[in-house]
């Protein structure tokens, strides 16, 4: 079993256009033809191959598109491919940084752990992680942050416990653990370094006590607290009186111990599930017991049915992992957060990691660089994503706008059958994002490899044709019931009649619906459903107009297979961007942050200025923080996934300066 594709199964219905008996549509006109086009980037200048024997980009080929900035001759255009427009760059940002270089951070600590224990956590040093995050808050601005908290802060917890810590040495390590929370309700463990030549007894610490089997006794806010030197040069701090004594062992390999990473917390998922199993088997009890009512009211399974089986996966994940680990590092201009997760053998969550192991992502180069988010992705196989009966499911209990339309099991079958064919046909790279083309910051790409692009593509209409029959079927006999004549209704209506009837009906209004058809250099027909407005013809203003000068005059949604690629668009000249999505060569990411996805799994990454500066023209809240916005520097957030077949890392990075602008926004 395989992903499906990214284009649903609703919108494919709105992509019969290319039907095998039907005429070939006008292709999509040239600039040379009168076509005003928005300006657009071509993805084949913007990398460098690194396809052995691939031709360079840069070098003109007769036979080839033009490249940006270019243009044909109209006269020896190719009829089948658009020319691309001269591009326009979008509004100027702050220049981005470049991606610094920082190992993975580490987020695990000690082998294992005893029964007593949940979690482990600590810092390399306290006082550098205090610093570090206070470095952080100060880059608010007005942030009434002191420049040096920690002294602050422990003078006030021995002032109000009147506990002397000038002992404690912030620049060592310290650690932590919590115990079983059941068995020792807020318990803590805590070890803790001390200075060098430093003294601590009974004097030093007031109304401590010596003796009943611990080195001191301390009563806290009317809560008694054992200290212990069972760690040379540490004192360990407990909650509970015979924790001590079973931790001595834990205390000596904590102690051996040091965080690689500023701060990392290590959880037992483990050792939680046994200590709340009778927790745990109620929530499951409730869920089934839920299942069972549905069984019985259908129209209940369509809105509970997805939820329920979301529940019942994230169960068995939990009952299939041993531990999460998260580390913190908060210096510099990137701070950065990662997770760790390590499954239990056999379990659904080691199953995910082995099928992740080693996996790097290939199509990462093909995202352009003014992509302000972007997703990329190497998982084969990966059921756990789709699941193909849940989508069938979705569309045939779903009314679809407001007809109901009633589906057969026959029917049922043959669309099952048709998305399990695509997710055959589905390889395990792939790659979308959004990307903005003058005011316009929403068109959405994707490119992913298939082992058939034709099949695929022709699997893709056949699951829109099927759709669209079932939905035309229902709406003509809602039509005819309101009096519409039956002449201009036929039972078999093609797509591309429907289209036709739905522009004349809106052609009044300033909207027209068509399909179109661009090629790729390999004769792959793009086959697109495209909708132009003439937003001067409707009443508009304020957000509305704002509203409509983001999204532009032209919306489409295409696709296209080919080889063993598969790509889909929605924007403005749909099927000519999914044409020429192909037709570029992917190679090396030309942008430092996008690079680094090639070593991962799983790569995200959003640039929250682009997106932000957009919706400032139709968001009053945003347009009154305009200037706020225009300085934010083109930093993105990225979180990245990888897996060495143990476990599986996730680590996020942030752009500080814009994090921080952000804050002051608030």
């Amino acid at each position: 079993m395989r992903p499906i594709p990214t284009t649903t199964a609703a919108l494919c219905a709105l992509l019969v256009a290319c039907g095998k008996d039907d005429p070939a549509p006008t292709p999509t006109p040239t600039p040379a033809q009168g076509q005003t086009s928005a300006p657009e980037r071509d993805p084949a200048a913007e990398h460098k191959t690194t396809e052995p024997g691939a031709a360079d980009p840069t070098v003109k080929d007769p036979g080839a598109q033009p490249g940006v900035g270019e243009q044909k001759d109209p006269s020896t255009a190719d009829p089948k491919t658009p020319t691309p427009p001269t591009p326009v760059p979008a509004q100027p940002l702050v220049a981005s940084a470049p991606a610094p270089d920082a190992s993975a951070l580490t987020p695990s600590s000690i082998a294992s752990f005893p029964a007593e224990i949940v979690a482990v956590g600590g810092t390399p040093s306290l006082a550098a992680l205090v610093q570090a995050f206070t470095s952080q808050a100060q880059r608010v601005p007005n942030a009434q942050i002191p420049p040096d908290p920690l002294p602050m802060a422990l003078a006030m917890i021995q002032q109000k416990a009147g506990v002397d810590l000038s002992w404690l040495d912030t620049d060592k390590p310290l650690r932590f653990a919590v115990p079983d929370p059941k068995a020792y309700p807020e318990g803590v463990v805590l070890l803790l370094p001390l200075k060098a030549g430093a003294t601590v007894d009974a004097k030093t610490i007031p109304g401590a006590t010596e003796g009943g089997g611990h080195f001191l006794s301390v009563d806290l806010g009317g809560k008694k607290v054992f200290v212990d030197k069972t760690v040379d040069g540490h004192l360990l701090l407990t909650s509970h009186d015979d924790l001590a004594k079973k931790l001595e062992a834990f205390a000596k390999e904590l102690a051996g111990w040091t965080p690689s990473d500023p701060l990392v917390v290590d959880t037992s998922v483990e050792h939680l599930t046994r200590i709340y199993a009778a927790d745990l088997a109620q929530a499951k009890g409730m869920i089934d017991s839920i299942g069972s009512s549905m069984a019985q009211r259908p129209e209940m399974a369509t809105q509970m049915g997805p939820a329920l089986e979301m529940a019942k996966t994230g169960f068995a994940l939990v009952e299939g992992t041993q531990r999460i680990g998260l580390s913190l590092d908060p210096r510099g201009d990137f701070p950065r957060v990662a997770l760790s997760f390590r499954g239990l053998p056999g379990g659904k969550l080691d199953g995910i990691i082995k099928d992740l192991a080693a996996r790097k992502i290939a199509l990462a180069g093909a995202v352009p660089e003014d992509a302000w988010f972007a997703m990329a992705y190497d998982i084969e196989g990966a059921t756990y994503f789709s699941d193909a009966q849940a989508v069938v499911d979705a569309i045939t209990r779903v009314p679809m706008g407001p007809m109901p339309v009633s589906w057969s099991e026959d029917e049922k079958k043959e669309l099952l059958a048709l998305f399990e064919k695509a997710q055959t046909l589905q390889g395990g790279q792939g790659a979308f994002w959004a990307r903005q083309q003058g005011s316009n910051a929403f068109i959405f790409e994707s490119l992913s490899d298939t082992t058939d692009g034709v099949a695929m593509q022709a699997n893709v209409l056949a699951i829109g044709e099927l759709i669209y029959k079932k939905v035309w079927s229902e709406g003509r006999k809602a039509m005819l019931a309101q009096g519409a004549p039956a002449d201009q209704l036929p039972e078999n209506m093609s797509f591309k009649d429907f289209v036709g009837l739905m522009s004349k009906n809106t052609g009044a209004l300033g909207i027209s619906v068509g399909v179109n058809e661009a090629a790729t250099r390999g004769g792959a027909k793009a086959g697109a459903l495209e909708v132009k407005i003439d937003w001067s013809r409707l009443p508009l203003e304020g957000e509305a107009k704002a509203i409509a000068d983001a999204v532009g005059d032209e919306i489409g949604l295409g696709f296209v297979g080919e080889g063993q690629r598969f790509a889909t668009v929605i924007g403005p000249e749909a099927a000519a961007r999914a044409a020429r999505l192909l037709d570029a060569p992917v190679g090396e990411p030309s942008d430092s942050w996008i690079a680094k996805a090639q070593d991962h799994a799983i790569f995200a990454l959003l640039r929250p200025a682009r997106l932000l500066r957009t919706l400032a023209a139709f968001v009053p809240d945003l347009a009154a923080k305009k200037a706020t916005i225009d300085a934010l520097a083109d930093d993105p957030i990225v979180v990245r996934g990888r897996s060495d077949g143990t476990a599986f890392y996730l680590e996020g990075t942030l752009p500080a300066k814009v994090i921080a602008g952000l804050a002051s926004m608030q």
